[in-house]
């Protein structure tokens, strides 16, 4: 008896996580997801095996703990964000990292824009995954998987930003999404206004689309 009432929770659980996905996830969203962690793993599966990275990371690789210096330029996050991985700073540990955040970032780009397209999907987390800027940025093992936390913080504060729904829906968080952005990394402030220029820019040509079919 106990087997099969424990069955039928499984079951219950397994719907109602199902249930869940089909809701908040379109298909679009979790073939980029899938996408992104597949061709991340592919492009920087060379640059995680051997541990390569740049000058800086010669000096603070295996460990590394923030002091007053990045405090002092307005990076007061790392301090507190990199104890999620206890200080170590290895280049495969923060490369999955950056490989996961990345792909949970381009789901929410997907949510931003409304695109349902599965093919449209697929070739955005390809483009993110595959960035020269995103090669470059896992080369400073120490900070990439920050960085990216950045990164993910400046998407979500877009998504916010551009909800338009009143002060405590979007204009909060999106303040608080943006603090914590910039408290990583701060030239991360051009993705969140070109991300909402975008976005502004889109749904005007949408509008215009409408008025014409009109």
């Amino acid at each position: 008896m106990e087997s099969t009432s424990e069955n039928r929770q499984r079951k219950n659980l397994d719907k109602s996580i199902n249930a869940w996905l089909q809701a908040h996830i379109s298909p679009a969203q979790r073939v980029a997801f899938v996408t992104a962690l597949v061709s991340g793993l592919m492009t920087h599966f060379i640059l995680l095996a051997h541990g390569m990275m740049s000058q800086d990371g010669l000096t603070q690789s295996v460990m590394y703990h923030a002091n007053d210096f990045e405090t002092a330029i307005g990076r007061w996050g790392i301090q507190i964000f990199e104890k999620l991985r206890f200080g170590m700073a290895v280049s495969y540990l923060s490369g999955i990292i950056c490989i996961f955040v990345v792909a949970f970032a381009t789901m929410i780009i997907l949510r931003i824009f409304e695109i349902e397209s599965r093919f449209a999907g697929f070739v955005t987390a390809c483009f993110l995954e595959m960035a020269p800027a995103l090669v470059v940025t896992m080369l400073y093992e120490y900070t990439a998987d920050l960085y990216m936390y950045s990164l993910l913080f400046a998407i979500i504060a877009v998504y916010f930003i551009t909800q338009q729904e009143g002060i405590l829906k979007s204009a909060v968080p999106g303040i608080v999404f943006t603090v914590l952005a910039l408290s990583l990394y701060q030239s991360y402030i051009g993705i969140i206004v070109g991300t909402c220029m975008m976005v502004t820019l889109v749904r005007l040509l949408r509008i215009r689309e409408d008025e014409s079919e009109d």
